[in-house]
Formats: structure tokens, C-alpha cells, sequence
């Protein structure tokens, strides 16, 4: 008793339970997007309060599977009708499946007219265009873009193309950059880690991406956005980041460099016995104690086992590395990584 199209509403049942665990099942239909799903509960001298997402699934990570649950079967004759729906109904604009007719190319956005009385942007939507259940405000914020048909064509700043990577790859679901994304507080309990040590908020959520660009290597960032690799937080963090191959990053890593880098970011040190002997001794257990909570070409650590030593010159820019020696807290608010030179001054 919850269809239609509507703002968010609750309902709610009463059972009489025993004490012990129960298999629940909630069922809604979703016909547009914006919605608002939660489960709660309250009980004789239990206060009413919501479910946690992570009490609907199994320890093993797989979603609970309703008790009655019967296997999909597919309806030939359904089939049919949806195949041709999904071609009639310009489904094939933006998802592609096995056998469908493709569909027209949509028209350049300086053909569009914003105004038209029964496009996706009108007020009353026909049957013919897409439904997506803008509010007042979006339908004139994106009547006015289409219209400024000089921006359209003006190629985009590398912060502002960023930006619209991260929002249509939905990266802000994890990583934060610059104020915008990050788990909220809903979904930040679904991060985890795979280990059984504390390692903070470093060890569960995905690491903000400001100043991405002058952090990273250009071969590192290739790595790790088109091939999957050099994640050195997989070996303790839960979460994994889906791969997205580089005909849909392509130009991201062009413009995180553009609008991240600084003049000594490429600058590398003079390496010699003398620099490596020193390094060893401040990495060392009389000296800054790294390797307390740093694994080292595959040594674990002493303590907690944080990311490998080894493995930075790979990732790192030298002059992002040196900045972020000198004030670990100006990258991240949250980090456990002391900072050894306060104001710049060496405190040992």
C-alpha cells in the first residue's frame, strides 16, 4: 500500500516475535529515480531506530536470499515485448545488449531546444522522452546550459572536467576531492578491513583525491585508473574500486595533472651509497622508527603494517613526497603519520 509516484512515506506492521534472530523481508517498486529506502524498528521499551545496511546482508559478504525464494525464469514471450520496448523506447541511447537494433544518434545539443513543450526539460513529459524526475530548479538550470550554445562548444577547465568524470564514474561515492563526495554517514559503516588491526579511517575509506595529480606519477595514475593496478591499500582495505578501463577515463589523468602539478613535483633527489645509507638509518628503528608501522620490500612491519616503503618511488612524485613529509596533516586531517619537522625544522 505504498505505490505511485510520491514523496518519501513510511509504513509499518506489528509481530509478535520470541527472542532470537528473525528473517525479515521488505519489498517496494521503484518506477522513477530519488528513492528513499530504509528499515527500522521498535519494540516494548525499545526506542524506535533504523536497521543498519550492514544487518541485511550475510557475514560472508552475499545479499540474503528471502526464504521462498524461487529462480528466475525467463518468459519468452515477455522477452519479446521488452526487446522491442528497449529499441522503441531509446533504451539503446545509452545501455547496449546482445541482438538489440541500435538506436538513432541523439542529436548535437546545439539542435536541442530547451523549451520544447514535451521534451525530458518540459514541464508535462511525453511518453517519447525520457522521465528523469528533475525538480523545478534542475529543469531550469539545464534548460540554460543547453541554451548557452557558446560554453557547449568551450572545452572544458581541467578542475571543471574532473569534476564531471568524477560525478558520471560516481568516484565521489568513495573519494573525496576537494569538499565534494566522500561515504556519507549511511554508508560509511559498510567500509571495512580485511585485517584485525585498528588502522582508523585510513585503513576503511578510500584515500581523497586532492592534489591527485601532483601526487601520483603519470605512470603510476595510468596504472592504477586503466589497469587496475599498484592499489597498495588492497592488502588491508575491504573496498575495491571497480575498473573502469581507459575509454571511459581517458582524458582524467591529463587533466588531473594539468590542474594539480607543481614546478618541483618531477624533481628527483641525487641518489648515491651515501643518501641510501642515511635513508636506511632515519627508516630504521634508531631513527624515525618507519618501519614501526611501514612494511619494507616485503618485511612486515614492526607494528601495524602500513603501506610499503618499497614501492613509493613507483607512485610517488619526489616533490609531493618531500611537501607531505614536512606536514602530513595539510593532505589529510585524519592521517596517524607524525610529522618529524614542524615548520619545517628536523625534530631529531
Amino acid at each position: 500500500d505504498n505505490d505511485g509516484i510520491h514523496g518519501r512515506q513510511e509504513r509499518s506492521g506489528e509481530i509478535e516475535l520470541k527472542a532470537g534472530d528473525h528473517d525479515l523481508e521488505v519489498r517496494y517498486f521503484q518506477k522513477v529515480t530519488g528513492a528513499v529506502f530504509g528499515v527500522g524498528w521498535q519494540g516494548p521499551e525499545v526506542r524506535k531506530q533504523r536497521i543498519p545496511s550492514s544487518a541485511l546482508f550475510l557475514p560472508r559478504g552475499e545479499p540474503m536470499v528471502p526464504i521462498g525464494h524461487e529462480a528466475f525464469v525467463v518468459d519468452r514471450e515477455k522477452a519479446a515485448a521488452g526487446a522491442g520496448l528497449f529499441a522503441s523506447r531509446g533504451c539503446a541511447s545509452c545501455h547496449s545488449i546482445d541482438g538489440a537494433a541500435p538506436s538513432p544518434p541523439a542529436k548535437a545539443f546545439a539542435d536541442l531546444v530547451p523549451e520544447a513543450a514535451d521534451g525530458c526539460l518540459s514541464e508535462k513529459i511525453s511518453s517519447k522522452a525520457p522521465d528523469f524526475n528533475l525538480s523545478p530548479a534542475q529543469r531550469k538550470a539545464l534548460r540554460e546550459a543547453v541554451a548557452d550554445r557558446a560554453a557547449l562548444k568551450t572545452p572544458l577547465e581541467p578542475d571543471r572536467a574532473i569534476h564531471r568524470t568524477l560525478a558520471a564514474m560516481n568516484c565521489y561515492a568513495c573519494h573525496q576531492r576537494d569538499g565534494v563526495g566522500g561515504p556519507g554517514e549511511g554508508r560509511r559503516e559498510l567500509f571495512k578491513t580485511r585485517v584485525a588491526i585498528d588502522l582508523g579511517e585510513e585503513g576503511k575509506v578510500p584515500p581523497n583525491l586532492n592534489s591527485a595529480g601532483s601526487k601520483l606519477r603519470r605512470e603510476a595514475l595510468e596504472k592504477i585508473l586503466y589497469h587496475g593496478e599498484l592499489h597498495v591499500r588492497g592488502r588491508y582495505m575491504a573496498t575495491r574500486m571497480p575498473g573502469f578501463g581507459k575509454e571511459n577515463l581517458g582524458p582524467l589523468v591529463a587533466a588531473l595533472i594539468e590542474a594539480d602539478s607543481k614546478p618541483d613535483d618531477g624533481v628527483t633527489p641525487e641518489f648515491n651509497y651515501g643518501s641510501a645509507r642515511d635513508g636506511q638509518a632515519l627508516a630504521g628503528a634508531s631513527g624515525l622508527a618507519c618501519i614501526t608501522c611501514h612494511n619494507l620490500g616485503g618485511r612486515k612491519a614492526v607494528g601495524i603494517p602500513g603501506i610499503d616503503l618499497a614501492e613509493m618511488h613507483q607512485r610517488l612524485n619526489p616533490g609531493w613526497f618531500r611537501r607531505f613529509l614536512l606536514n602530513p596533516q595539510e593532505f589529510n586531517k585524519d592521517t596517524r603519520m607524525p610529522g618529524f619537522w614542524p615548520g619545517g625544522v628536523a625534530s631529531f
